[in-house]
């Protein structure tokens, strides 16, 4: 879901301009920076969730779900510290009539980034104990409800202003 809700993200920006696309795209590399670690970290705990149920050893299974998460935790703090300490190294290639722009998707979409960091390891430890349906929906109806409020962020609607780059952040953050 975070790669359909990514695409959903640049496909918006995309009509706003090559600038914001550029911007939006360079920001997003870096929020999936701790997204795959965290995914990686974490995609063992679906076999051994499952062995351990299968072996009655639920100890064992909830222990290595502890283990990672603490694990994901660390990966979101260092993370974290690296975007607000780092912010102008990493942004460093984009260029400032750019940078104006994306400043404020760059906070919304690294701040998404950690909240979906914290929450890999729970969504593996489902998959493992044969959860995949609830796994499944949940990432269906968040990639929707994130091309609805996309659009009504970007763009604005009723009495919601356009935020341009930033709603698609915004947007993402409420996902």
């Amino acid at each position: 879901s975070v790669v359909f809700i990514a695409m959903a993200d640049k496909l918006m920006i995309m009509r706003l301009g090559e600038e914001a696309f550029k911007g939006a795209s360079t920001v997003s590399l870096i929020a999936m920076i701790p997204i795959l670690l965290s995914l990686g970290c974490s995609s063992i705990l679906s076999s051994v969730t499952a062995n351990g149920y299968a072996r009655k050893n639920y100890q064992e299974a909830s222990d290595m779900l502890y283990g990672l998460w603490m694990l994901c935790g660390v990966i979101a703090i260092t993370f974290g510290l690296i975007v607000m300490l780092g912010s102008h190294l990493l942004l460093r290639n984009v260029p400032p009539h750019i940078l104006a722009k994306v400043r404020g998707f760059y906070w919304t979409i690294c701040l998404s980034a950690l909240f979906d960091v914290m929450s890999s390891p729970l969504r593996r430890y489902m998959e493992g104990l044969g959860w995949f349906k609830f796994n499944m929906v949940a990432s269906i109806l968040c990639g929707l409800m994130n091309i609805v409020l996309n659009y009504v962020f970007i763009y604005g609607w009723g009495i919601i202003p356009a935020l341009s780059v930033l709603g698609a952040g915004v947007a993402t953050l409420m996902v």
